[in-house]
């Protein structure tokens, strides 16, 4: 098989459900062309391209948006050719849409509103959710999260090599994989080691007989990730594994391996080399000089919000309001570009009824995965991808109380991906029920 044939077959894998979706069967000339009916479809083509933000996202901040913005055009041009706005809401629609205008509101109160209005750009991703649950099918779904993990385990191997050619541990530079950053290398790391232990445990509830030991190959690659997320020396992320873990396991499988867990985490402390000991105790030491200043810029954070309790002072004039408030000297002024924790920052940015949005926006979403999950017991797959996005929420709001990681597109991007899962896998399954039943959906 030549390599132009490979690319085809790979193209098709995501394509063909595509082709199923537009309702129309394909010539013969056309079957030969994996994006034959997707031109035919922009809708459908807008939920490939999103997905390829999506995936695209682990290499390059840059391929991701330009995956993203002709997502959006292809998806208005559907709008166009239908003659309404094609979009169907997810059900937490509107305590997003809350959110974003308070947060819209903080721009336009702030000291800097051109700067901060330029800066809504950013919140254009929080579309993404809309167009794959109104697009993609459970089978792109499950393509899209084979060609994540493989991506990773790439960016695992790369970030491998580049600990291994540092001449030692520089926490201020640290491995980065294919990103400018390590905090967003070990974020995506992260929400992929939770994502692909839920598909581990997947193959094993699913799985009879010597089909369960390909299980243990899912486990080894999450446990092989787990490794280099450790070598990123970043507390926030180790954080949010072992919880996110924690909650897939108490979620999925028998209270025992909850024990292996815990006994393979102290196992695994005991064990680490010196500086990695010294790293995680370090967290725990108020005398240390990052916790020190970190505990600094937290209390800054909470002084900006509480001075400016309803519309925040707006996200690019915080660095220079938490500076009026600084007490310690240990980090310098750029560190306190955010306040290192997604409450005080949204707090500090949008005010107070923005972080009362924002936290029920969570628990909304977190809501409905619990209901997903005891509403589809019988169906594994979608009861445990209902879990995997608890377990994955879990882990991203972990380390966002020692980082600002809602304020990094690439795990943004990963992350919206991960929620809409378990929404479109129910949609399906409601609509496979309808048409059982012959019942008209719901309007």
């Amino acid at each position: 098989m030549n390599e132009s044939n490979r690319i085809s077959l790979v193209l098709w894998s995501i394509a063909e459900p595509v082709n199923k979706q537009t309702g129309r069967k394909l010539t013969p000339l056309e079957k030969g062309n994996p994006w034959a009916g997707l031109w035919k479809s922009p809708g459908s083509l807008a939920a490939v391209l999103v997905l390829a933000s999506v995936v695209s996202s682990l290499v390059s901040v840059a391929a991701s948006g330009i995956f993203l913005g002709l997502g959006l055009l292809a998806w208005l041009a559907d709008c166009v050719k239908s003659g309404k706005i094609v979009l169907r809401a997810v059900p937490f629609s509107w305590v997003l849409l809350l959110f974003l205008l308070l947060t819209v509101l903080s721009a336009v109160f702030s000291e800097d509103p051109w700067r901060d209005i330029r800066h809504l750009k950013s919140c254009i991703k929080f579309i993404i959710p809309f167009i794959l649950v109104t697009y993609m099918t459970g089978k792109q779904a499950r393509t899209t999260l084979f060609w994540i993990f493989g991506i990773s385990g790439i960016s695992m191997l790369w970030g491998l090599m580049q600990f291994l050619s540092s001449d030692g541990v520089d926490l201020l530079d640290r491995i980065d994989g294919f990103m400018s950053h390590w905090m967003t290398y070990s974020g995506q790391l992260m929400m992929v080691l939770v994502a692909s232990a839920a598909y581990g445990v997947y193959i094993l509830k699913k799985g009879e007989g010597g089909r369960k030991f390909y299980s243990f190959i899912w486990f080894l690659f999450s446990a092989l990730m787990a490794g280099i997320l450790i070598l990123t020396y970043t507390r926030s992320a180790w954080g949010g594994v072992i919880g996110g873990i924690a909650v897939l396991t108490v979620l999925n499988l028998r209270m025992r391996w909850l024990l292996v867990l815990a006994a393979s985490v102290v196992l695994m402390a005991v064990l680490m080399p010196a500086s990695l000991q010294d790293r995680l105790a370090s967290g725990f030491d108020p005398r240390d000089t990052t916790t020190r200043g970190r505990l600094d810029i937290w209390r800054s954070g909470i002084m900006v919000a509480l001075e400016n309790p309803l519309v925040g002072v707006g996200f690019s004039s915080v660095p220079v309001e938490s500076l009026k408030y600084r007490e310690e000297k240990d980090l310098p002024e750029w560190a306190y570009q955010h306040s290192h924790n997604n409450l005080i920052q949204v707090a500090a940015t949008s005010g107070i009824p923005a972080v009362i949005a924002w936290i029920s926006l969570w628990l909304k979403i977190f809501w409905d995965f619990f209901r997903i999950r005891s509403g589809n017991k019988k169906n594994v797959f979608i009861a445990v991808q209902s879990s995997s996005g608890i377990a994955v929420l879990a882990a991203f709001h972990l380390m966002g109380l020692l980082e600002f990681n809602f304020g990094d597109s690439e795990i943004m991007v990963l992350l919206l991906f991960f929620i809409s899962i378990p929404y479109v896998l129910s949609r399906e399954t409601e609509a496979r029920k309808r048409e059982e039943t012959g019942s008209l959906p719901e309007s």
